[in-house]
């Protein structure tokens, strides 16, 4: 991925630096439950034949609009929305709709 698609934060001591609001109050007993998130760039259906056709090293085009929304699952349940973004050599979600927890 090329920096011409996605947004760019120089370092990451830069981007730790950003303000984050205050995390919805969770019960003291439910702090150390695992959570999984899941990040969704695109879903695509294929022919039976296409799928048949997929092996190790085969290329999928999948057309994935690299500034396009990105959905945002939290236990397999869609939570928010983001975006691409670009940190150091990594790439990272930028959350843009995320529930208030009010």
């Amino acid at each position: 991925m090329t920096e011409e698609y996605l947004e760019t934060y120089e370092g990451e001591q830069e981007y730790e630096e950003a303000e984050t609001p205050s995390p919805a109050p969770v019960p003291e007993e439910m702090l150390n439950l695992p959570v999984q998130f899941t990040f969704t760039l695109a879903a695509e259906e294929v022919s039976m034949m296409e799928f048949a056709r997929v092996t190790q090293g085969y290329f999928l085009d999948s057309n994935i609009d690299l500034n396009g929304e990105v959905e945002i699952k939290v236990n397999g349940k869609k939570y928010g929305t983001g975006r691409l973004i670009q940190i150091g050599h990594r790439i990272g979600v930028q959350v843009e709709q995320w529930p208030s927890g009010e």
